[in-house]
């Protein structure tokens, strides 16, 4: 197999030259979804659940660079789709709309962006948050008309692990309910914490969604169930280097590639 290594510098590595050896065959064909979470400086929003915006811009240019399309979620797992990924922003934190927004359209990218319609307009109360503030109806509705889907994250970010087929259901419909009644157009599904049962497949399918995502670290197959398709979770100390390492060594060293 070829090999081949892998310079950066300038803008991709923050002007500092780096080197990774990489297998020919492993930066080629794949599909991904990268997951983020909020978007802004560390001395704002700290490091956790976060990325600065500059990371952000550096990731997508990183696969326009390459040649990969940037796709809608919706479309991500479409027949013929071989080298692509699609960025998706869970929970639909202020910082995003606020930080993350500008990138997007700067780079004429789509992405998706996942609400909790009991939760917009306030703050985030789940595990693992502090009371971020949430994005506002208005903000998402200008987000939409950017060009962005404004996706189902479920009505109150409860874990599927503590609810039964029909609480799941009940979860993903109040949303999507909401979301629609507030005039935008869910296409797609994510799951709080990524967390999932054996039922929750038919539940989202029962609900009325045909793509939903979970936060499993490996990249889309075709044989993957449609509702229930990994994605990367990025961290604030993921810099180029690291977002390759994730994507490209990392699946390939676990066999999950």
């Amino acid at each position: 197999m070829s090999r081949f290594t892998v310079v950066f510098f300038g803008r991709f590595c923050g002007g500092e030259g780096h080197a990774l050896d990489v297998p020919g065959d492993m930066m080629g064909l794949m599909r991904a979804v990268l997951c983020y979470h909020k978007v802004g400086l560390e001395s704002v929003e700290g490091r956790w659940i976060n990325v600065a915006p500059a990371t952000l811009e550096k990731h997508i240019e990183f696969f326009l660079w390459r040649g990969y399309g940037v796709l809608p979620a919706a479309r991500i797992f479409d027949q013929g789709v071989d080298r692509a990924i699609s960025l998706t922003f869970d929970d639909a934190f202020t910082s995003m709309l606020e930080n993350g927004m500008p990138v997007l359209e700067r780079l004429k990218v789509p992405a998706t962006i996942y609400a909790v319609s009991e939760r917009v307009g306030l703050t985030a109360d789940w595990e693992g948050c502090g009371g971020e503030s949430l994005a506002t109806w208005d903000q998402l509705r200008e987000a939409q008309k950017a060009g962005m889907e404004i996706g189902n994250h479920t009505a109150t970010h409860a874990s599927f692990h503590k609810l039964d087929m029909a609480g799941q259901i009940a979860e993903i419909r109040k949303c999507h309910e909401r979301l629609v009644e507030e005039g935008l157009n869910p296409e797609t599904f994510c799951l709080p914490y990524g967390h999932y049962t054996l039922e929750t497949s038919a539940a989202i399918l029962d609900a009325g969604y045909r793509t939903g995502f979970t936060v499993e670290k490996r990249h889309i197959r075709s044989i993957d169930d449609a509702c229930l398709l990994p994605r990367f979770a990025m961290s604030y100390g993921d810099s180029v280097m690291g977002l390759m390492y994730k994507l490209f060594i990392r699946p390939k060293i676990s066999g999950h590639r």
